[in-house]
């Protein structure tokens, strides 16, 4: 009854077609809703909020449904709210460097309109196809060459939001040096959707690269101090990697079909500067070591096979077993401690473990592939070894039932009532995004 009069109050806002009643199903990953209802304009979706927040419904943002699998302990909510429409580029500044894009754009599309103009976003974030820039400014992600172009929120300049309440703000502006006031843009970056939806976001560019360059050093399982050699070599050194991962076999293996453990160096910059660097990286590998050097086209073809290798579709398909992202936060050279609990965990727990980490920023990716109860006994086992060397671990993508059962963020942190205070000042309803947030916010 509650989903009929809802229904109907929304077709006398919308029409009939932009407010869709789902049927009920069991999806592992939760997070889906009863009706879906589809806003074309930033004032039909104000409308929607106002009146969820008027009666208290349970709204779950969505753009492309591929971040389902992270945060959350709802199988469903009474209504999604699809930004599907939200698409296309508002503004273009191509001297400035500078791009107005809707939230619901997917990220593919854009880098193939910048491209034409010889511009990207520096985004390298693992994402499916269809993955939107609102949902990676929502979960704030990063890839391995955040190490010199940041995270998403490096990338961001100004937002346009609508509060659970209906009222729509901006945040930032349309310029690079925009320094007037509290940077507001901050506050929405990373908080899963719980403070408001975004409907725009304006974020920096950079010109395509020259010249780019993988290389990857193959070692075997006894030579970790080697590896460590020469990455606290590179790291002394003039060069400026734009990734700097160390890979456990299992990561090299699916990325290059070489069973050993992996160093991965990355340049761009003009050929010149490319070209030098590569040489001085291959001067500083132990004699005798082994290197893939992937070049231009191909080593964009690398990276392409990097993001997919852990995109939510991949992770999906896992041969019937369940398969559980990790992101892990440490002290950079710590990460050398992780690549051997990942081994410990395979033959303690009888799991698959995949691992690739940024010895240059100290974030790394872990995916857990096996049974179930395994996985969450890994999961217990391994927060408590990354809590004792003062660093953190969530859960990037899993399963509702693990969700459910192991807490995606781990302990509170000191200032969670700061936290719950933000959330109530906006949201006091609390009807966006539920338990999406630190500590079910």
């Amino acid at each position: 009854m509650i989903v009929s009069n809802a229904h109907a109050k929304l077709v006398k806002q919308l029409n009939n077609s932009q407010v869709v009643q789902r049927d009920r199903m069991n999806d592992p990953y939760g997070n889906t809703g009863l009706l879906e209802i589809i806003p074309t304009t930033e004032r039909e979706l104000a409308d929607v909020l106002t009146l969820a927040s008027e009666e208290e419904h349970l709204v779950t943002v969505e753009g492309a449904g591929t971040k389902r699998g992270f945060a959350g302990t709802l199988l469903e909510t009474e209504w999604v709210v699809s930004l599907q429409q939200f698409t296309g580029i508002v503004d273009h500044s191509i001297g400035d460097m500078t791009v107005t894009v809707k939230a619901g754009t997917p990220l593919r599309k854009l880098q193939k309109e910048l491209a034409i103009f010889k511009q990207a976003l520096p985004f390298d974030m693992p994402c499916d196809e269809a993955a939107t820039i609102g949902g990676m400014i929502a979960t704030n992600e990063s890839g391995p060459k955040r190490l010199r172009h940041g995270a998403a929120r490096d990338h961001v300049i100004g937002l346009r939001v609508v509060y659970p309440d209906g009222r729509i703000i901006r945040t930032g502006g349309k310029v690079v040096k925009n320094v007037a006031g509290y940077d507001m843009n901050k506050l929405f970056i990373g908080s899963m959707g719980t403070l408001g939806v975004m409907t725009e976001v304006t974020l920096k560019l950079r010109p395509l690269p020259k010249d780019e360059r993988v290389i990857i050093a193959f070692f075997n399982e006894n030579q970790l101090t080697l590896i460590e050699d020469v990455v606290a070599s590179l790291l002394d050194s003039y060069m400026e990697p734009v990734a700097l991962e160390i890979m456990n076999s299992t990561w090299t293996e699916a990325v290059t079909g070489e069973v050993a453990l992996g160093l991965l160096i990355s340049f761009e910059d003009i050929p010149s500067s490319v070209h030098y660097q590569e040489q001085y990286v291959l001067s500083q590998l132990p004699k005798g070591t082994n290197a893939a050097i992937f070049q231009r086209e191909d080593a964009n073809r690398f990276w392409d096979q990097w993001r997919k290798r852990e995109s939510s579709q991949t992770l999906d398909q896992s041969n019937q077993q369940t398969a559980v992202k990790l992101k892990v936060a440490v002290k950079n050279f710590d990460l050398f401690s992780v690549l051997q609990e990942c081994k410990r965990l395979t033959v303690q727990y009888h799991v698959s473990t995949s691992f690739h980490g940024g010895v240059g920023h100290g974030l790394g990716v872990i995916i857990l592939t096996g049974d179930e109860q395994d996985i969450c006994l890994a999961i217990a086992d391994l927060r408590q070894v990354i809590a004792g060397a003062s660093g953190h671990l969530v859960l990037t993508h899993a399963p509702l039932t693990i969700r459910q059962t192991v807490d995606v963020w781990g302990e509170p942190p000191a200032y969670m009532e700061l936290l719950q205070g933000i959330k109530q000042a906006i949201d006091p309803q609390r009807i966006l995004n539920r338990t999406r947030f630190v500590g079910g916010i």
